[in-house]
């Protein structure tokens, strides 16, 4: 029959659990400085002060959202021409249009196609500042 000592299995956990734990809180602060590097490399930083070191837009739905009260205030007649509103990230801005309900029609291989028409609206919004430009109808 095996005989232990609990005192010395206790006080053998106990230090092993320290280690542990001393291990784990030099890693944590020996990595700190890079994560937080690596976490304002991530988010688009923005020149600025206050809450303009961070892009205003942020995210598409807010750039839809602008785009959509410059469309029913600028051109509300193309609302119901031109229902849905497409987004696209480019980096330091969001390239913003509309488009048609209509799925294009698909030809056989090797047909040329052409769309008339236009009128669509189309804008750039910063995401650092919200600004505005390049907004225009297409032809």
């Amino acid at each position: 029959m095996y005989r232990y000592d609990i005192r010395r299995i206790v006080k053998g956990a106990d230090m092993k659990l320290g280690a542990l734990m001393a291990a784990t809180l030099v890693v944590v602060v020996l990595s700190a400085p890079f994560a937080a590097r690596a976490d304002t490399g991530n988010r688009n930083a923005c020149q600025g002060e206050g809450i303009g070191r961070e892009p205003l837009v942020q995210s598409e739905a807010t750039a839809k959202e602008i785009f959509l009260a410059i469309a029913r205030a600028r051109a509300p007649f193309n609302m119901k021409r031109y229902p849905l509103v497409v987004a696209n990230d480019a980096g330091d801005h969001w390239e913003v249009t509309q488009a048609g309900k209509t799925p294009s029609t698909t030809y056989a291989a090797g047909t040329v196609t052409t769309t008339f028409g236009g009128g669509q609206l189309s804008m750039h919004i910063d995401k650092c500042s919200g600004a505005i430009s390049k907004a225009y109808f297409s032809k």
